[in-house]
């Protein structure tokens, strides 16, 4: 299996143990670790202790930097996304399949 560049992981604060599981498994073959969702900006210094860099809230206008530094070996422990608006969000794009719903 592949080595990914890069892992991002959100979680609400009833998945942080799991994701930090996830952010372990990951680090121990050296891959960078960014968490981001409402756990990651309400506990930020916890968030911190477990992966290499923290999104605060939205990432939409954040993540394009995100990348970019970490392409460049230089991410930031912390990125602050700000709140979006809505109308400049894009929808999700996924597939309904039968018996989805």
């Amino acid at each position: 299996m592949p080595k990914p560049d890069l892992v991002g992981i959100t979680a609400f604060t009833s998945q942080a143990n799991r994701a930090y599981e996830v952010a372990r498994h990951f680090h121990r073959l050296g891959v960078p670790i960014i968490m981001g969702g409402i756990h990651a900006t309400m506990c930020l210094d916890e968030a911190m202790e477990h992966v290499d860099s923290v999104v605060t809230g939205e990432a939409e206008r954040i993540w394009p930097q995100v990348l970019e530094d970490a392409r460049h070996g230089n991410l930031k422990r912390r990125y602050d996304g700000g709140l979006a608006e809505i109308g400049n969000v894009p929808l999700a794009r996924f597939i309904a399949t039968p018996g989805m719903w």
